[in-house]
């Protein structure tokens, strides 16, 4: 029989069909599969680590970057005396910090819309497990929920607001007001609520943000790219509709002017006079005008 030996044009076919299967499979693979291209993840690059589990990496994707979104305007500075707990001190929030534990570590924080200087947060701003402080999950206007005030003591130009969280599902509300927490409607609102639809996906979560899960994360919201578009108010109210912990948040803006001239006090009380606190004792018995006289009165009655 004759042989097949292999051509200048490569190896025949009857040379192929005699190769072990394997080799055969593996020929066929480097023929017709095509080549792999710059940049796939899967693919480990000139000078970079291999992926350790690289299908599982192309079907969850890859880790969420630091969600960054530079903030328009300026980082406000502001403190725990900026904040109020409308629901009540000592009810509401964190410990003895109550809502002033989402601003009290200012310095801490950096600027999480650039991902700078961002360091571990320690002090939580949670109201508590008590259920009824919050609306039914089916019914969210049943009632406000637990809410914390933030007093700008100015209006301001709000561009952007940063909210550091620490676990799980939210519901919430941000909301800014013009002249007063107490208007009829806010000027800007965001509802936030990162519990999953049917399909999987939050219902409402954050624009900008790395994740909502059991960690440290930042999630901002980047209300406007320029203070002209930026909504105009004095007051920020967060409302908690469900059990969470809030880290810290941090506030974007410009003010529009000085804050306003406090209404003047009240006058100082007038002091007594020596005169109001002298008198007699005196027996019901007494004609009354004699006892005009002393002024101040101690009855007395006969049985004493």
């Amino acid at each position: 029989m004759e042989r097949s030996c292999p051509s200048s044009g490569g190896w025949s076919l009857g040379a192929m069909v005699r190769l072990p299967p394997l080799l055969v499979l593996l020929v066929l693979l480097a023929l017709f599969l095509p080549p792999q291209q710059a940049g796939d993840p899967t693919v480990p690059q000139a000078g970079g680590p291999r992926p350790r589990f690289p299908r599982r990496q192309q079907r969850y994707g890859a880790p969420p970057p630091p969600a960054t979104q530079p903030a328009a305007l300026p980082k406000l500075e502001l403190g725990p005396a900026n904040c109020v707990d409308m629901f009540g001190a000592g009810v509401s929030g964190g410990g003895t910090n109550g809502s002033g534990a989402l601003f009290d570590e200012q310095e801490a924080a950096g600027d999480p819309s650039r991902a700078q200087g961002a360091s571990i947060l320690k002090s939580t701003y949670m109201p508590g497990w008590t259920l009824w402080m919050y609306p039914d999950a089916g019914d969210p206007a049943a009632n406000g929920g637990v809410q914390a005030l933030i007093d700008l003591r100015a209006p301001h130009a709000v561009s952007d607001i940063w909210l550091n969280h620490h676990s799980g599902y939210v519901q919430a509300a941000l909301e800014i007001f013009a002249t007063s927490p107490f208007d009829a409607r806010p000027v800007w609102r965001a509802a936030i609520n990162t519990t999953h639809d049917k399909a999987g996906s939050p219902v409402a979560p954050p624009p900008v943000c790395s994740g909502w899960g059991w960690n440290q994360r930042w999630c901002g919201w980047n209300i406007s790219r320029t203070e002209a578009a930026s909504p105009k108010g004095r007051y920020i109210v967060l409302s908690l509709l469900q059990p969470e912990e809030v880290f810290e948040m941090v506030v974007y803006g410009k003010p529009l002017g000085p804050p306003p001239t406090p209404p003047p006090g009240p006058p100082p009380p007038r002091l007594p006079l020596m005169g109001d606190f002298l008198g007699v004792n005196s027996f019901v018995v007494e004609p009354l005008a004699r006892q005009n006289a002393a002024g101040w009165i101690r009855e007395y009655h006969d049985w004493q």
